[in-house]
């Protein structure tokens, strides 16, 4: 039950991750963000991964912390962890270091990283590397998200943007709450898969990590 409680955000925990919820209740959700970091210590890289993400997620105040994000992920990505190489890349943008954030988000993307390769779309679609800013190649780009629960949102807000024409305007706007729908039920069955992981710059920590953001 926790877990379709704990708030609007993803977050990103692999099969092999998910004892860690074993020894947990609705009232022992404080030892999660330490399990954690004791794993990360260990060398864990998706709890490194987990770790930074949080990082980059806002708090209740409003702060990040896009920095210890970069700190906990620059070695598994650069070993080829494209968990973390996508938590980097967001990092690296929102320390406003575009070049290295649209790399890092390529490397994901070509990884495999489903997170990546939708987020890839929204980095060439909004010109985060003028070179390479192409809204048709955007658009093509999408085709390799297909799997995310949230490709179809994607889609829409691509086509209602009037790009392509009037008819996949007017189908982006029939299709939007479909594609809410979707990801609304994937993510109420499962938030820690990555085909719900996703990041939007508005988006706040889950309430249960608030309390946590002062212990790291």
């Amino acid at each position: 039950m926790w877990r379709r409680n704990s708030g609007a955000v993803p977050l990103h925990i692999p099969e092999q991750g998910r004892h860690i919820f074993k020894s947990l209740n609705e009232n022992g959700l404080v030892e999660l963000k330490s399990e954690l970091e004791r794993l990360s210590g260990l060398g864990s890289t998706w709890a490194s991964s987990a770790l930074g993400w949080l990082c980059i997620c806002k708090s209740k105040d409003g702060t990040r912390d896009p920095g210890r994000a970069i700190e906990l992920c620059r070695a598994p990505a650069a070993a080829g962890d494209p968990y973390a190489g996508y938590v980097l890349a967001w990092a690296f943008a929102l320390a406003n270091r575009g070049t290295e954030a649209v790399d890092m988000m390529k490397r994901a993307a070509l990884a495999g990283f489903l997170p990546a390769r939708l987020d890839l779309v929204t980095f060439v679609w909004n010109g985060r590397d003028p070179t390479s800013r192409n809204r048709r190649a955007a658009y093509d780009l999408l085709n390799h998200a297909q799997a995310h629960k949230a490709a179809m949102i994607w889609r829409c807000r691509l086509n209602r943007s009037g790009e392509f024409g009037w008819i996949r305007r007017l189908l982006g706007y029939f299709l939007m709450p479909v594609g809410f729908v979707r990801y609304a039920v994937a993510f109420w069955r499962n938030p820690f898969s990555c085909k719900v992981l996703l990041f939007q710059p508005w988006m706040t920590r889950p309430a249960v990590f608030d309390s946590l953001s002062g212990q790291s």
